[in-house]
């Protein structure tokens, strides 16, 4: 092994194990050069989440919340990776407003991606409730990056776009989403829906939004009326 500006670089082999789904969660990891697999099993199936390149990070959130590996990782080339710890990735963050934004969104969509819908079971009803719990916990991770100097607010039609992306949901169940959010009171748009544009989102009891998001749910109206001329 050997050392670089983030952390201790580490070579696996091809077919290699980095870490598997239970491990405790202590380091993160950059890819320097190779590609490294992430999948879980179900069943007797195993279901590949991702494909990661020279340049993503992964294993991310047990730096972040110490929390136990959520998928395995292997190495599916010869490959290097950067071994970084928790005050390292912190410090990182800190220094590098884009490197916080990158690792926001690949956090938020691994976080889709490793969600129960994966079975694939789930009946309509359920299906929308899971969409609703996703958007909250998209909301929630990333108010964890939101920019003190803007109020701990976020850009609303930024936060939009991917959640389009990341859940699959459309623009307009998005804005139906985020409205009923608001009229319960667990968040606030801020600005002129009407200019998107220039319009922030702010959750307004951070710690514990996706509780309260969670016994919200079926008292929830169906249909927002502001929604219906958008």
């Amino acid at each position: 092994m050997v050392t670089s500006t983030f952390g201790t670089v580490k070579k696996y082999h091809k077919n290699e194990i980095i870490f598997q789904e239970g491990d405790p969660g202590t380091h993160g990891f950059l890819i320097k050069s190779g590609e490294v697999t992430i999948f879980r099993i179900f069943g007797l199936k195993k279901k590949i989440l991702n494909v990661l390149l020279p340049g993503e990070v992964f294993g991310e959130m047990g730096v972040i919340n110490q929390a136990p590996r959520s998928a395995d990782a292997v190495a599916s080339d010869d490959c290097e990776l950067v071994v970084i710890d928790k005050n390292t990735f912190l410090r990182a963050l800190n220094e590098s407003p884009k490197l916080i934004q990158s690792i926001t969104h690949t956090l938020m969509k691994r976080l889709m991606i490793l969600t129960e819908m994966v079975s694939g079971n789930e009946n309509q009803e359920a299906a929308t409730e899971q969409q609703f719990i996703r958007i909250c916990k998209l909301l929630h991770w990333v108010n964890k990056y939101a920019d003190p100097a803007a109020g701990m607010s976020f850009d609303y039609d930024e936060f939009c776009d991917n959640a389009m992306d990341i859940i699959g949901v459309s623009r307009l169940e998005i804005y139906n989403m985020l409205e009923k959010l608001s009229l319960l009171k667990l968040l606030e748009i801020l600005g002129d829906l009407n200019e998107k544009s220039k319009s922030r989102i702010k959750i307004v009891k951070p710690d514990d939004f996706l509780k309260q998001a969670q016994r919200a749910f079926e008292s929830l109206p169906e249909k927002s009326p502001s929604t219906k001329n958008k």
